[in-house]
């Protein structure tokens, strides 16, 4: 499982480097942004999605809750077992769990892996 913070201070060190030419620290910058968005205890980038009463909503509709995104496919066995793992854990009831169907756009948006797609 790849950690974003862990990930950001890499591409930072590696922004540094005098091995890369500016091409490719643009590349790293680039990733290095993208890594920093959405990290816990930031700002979370809007975003469009379906819950599981299949209407669209945006983020920003929560901006004044403490919410939990869960992105999750409905055809994913994997994602069935967390769910009914999650169902049994004892959630603040200041906070808000949003279970986000992970269609192809909010995958490709975010780089979100649908497990059907997975080859090993």
């Amino acid at each position: 499982m790849r950690n974003d913070r862990v990930y950001s201070f890499f591409l930072a060190e590696m922004k540094k480097s005098p091995y890369f030419d500016e091409a490719e620290k643009e590349r790293i910058d680039f990733k290095w942004k993208a890594a920093r968005k959405n990290l816990p205890g930031t700002k979370a980038t809007n975003l469009s999605f379906k819950l599981e009463d299949g209407k669209m909503h945006q983020l920003t509709d929560y901006q004044n809750e403490k919410v939990i995104l869960y992105f999750y496919d409905p055809e994913c066995e994997n994602c069935h077992k967390v769910t009914a793992w999650l169902k049994k854990q004892t959630i603040p009831a200041e906070y808000r769990m949003l279970r986000i169907i992970a269609d192809d756009q909010i995958s490709a948006t975010y780089s979100i892996k649908r497990c059907l797609r997975f080859t090993y």
